[in-house]
């Protein structure tokens, strides 16, 4: 069992590589979007 100080760190890594997988689908969903004019920036 990993000692309890290297939890922490793993769990954030873990954390911020599943935010960035979503934030990067939102990218790709997005982005086509907004380059043809389909959704516009306020």
């Amino acid at each position: 069992m990993p000692h309890e100080s290297t939890q922490l760190p793993a769990t954030r890594i873990w954390a911020n590589q599943k935010q960035n997988r979503e934030l990067t689908r939102l990218r790709d969903w997005l982005l086509p979007l907004l380059m043809n004019g389909q959704v516009r920036v306020a």
